[in-house]
């Protein structure tokens, strides 16, 4: 799960952004619960109950107003990106809605460290692949830039996906998806 989670979807994101605004890109994540629902009915034969489809599609209406067609050609030179954000909402609720098969240790601290461990295996190797991660000086990197990394860390890591890890073991996948919802808003209030 933390290799496709934090390593493949997390790692076309952040490749994505290369391109692509960080509001932008956001707003189309929120297609998540989406696809978790989608994949749910198509693949696992789940049904689809009428409240769900409709609260879902208030959501996906509300981020559908955020975007334009104005904002999408402003985007276009960004294809590549566009794309990769596109298989990244995929992967991302397609292991959301795979979930429950992966099994999980009783402590659920200890899954959520195994996959920021595989993740960041995954993403260590890649990364070694395509970029040159040995180069870094870090005694160059601003105070300012370290200070992030700790807040991504903290907030971003331990408690943002210890939290989400937290609420896929209690609740269908289809609604912890909607924290998709919340982030457009917050995306754009920061890019702005």
């Amino acid at each position: 799960m933390g290799a496709l989670f934090l390593g493949l979807a997390n790692g076309l994101c952040a490749w994505a952004l290369k391109s692509v605004e960080s509001g932008y890109a956001t707003l189309l994540i929120a297609g998540v619960p989406l696809v978790v629902l989608s994949y749910g009915a198509l693949i696992q034969g789940k049904r689809i109950r009428l409240h769900e489809a409709l609260l879902l599609s208030l959501g996906l209406l509300g981020v559908g107003l955020l975007l334009s067609p104005k904002t999408a050609s402003l985007h276009a030179q960004g294809a590549a990106g566009l794309i990769a954000l596109v298989a990244a909402t995929i992967i991302w609720g397609m292991t959301m809605a795979e979930r429950p098969r992966f099994g999980a240790p009783s402590e659920p601290l200890l899954g959520t460290a195994f996959q920021m461990l595989g993740g960041g295996t995954f993403l260590v190797v890649v990364s070694s692949l395509f970029e040159h991660p040995w180069t870094l000086d870090l005694a160059t990197v601003p105070a300012q830039s370290w200070a992030a990394w700790g807040y991504l860390v903290v907030f971003g890591s331990l408690v943002g996906f210890g939290a989400f890890s937290w609420l896929l073991r209690q609740d269908p996948p289809h609604l912890v998806g909607t924290y998709s919802y919340v982030n457009p808003l917050v995306a754009v209030l920061a890019g702005h």
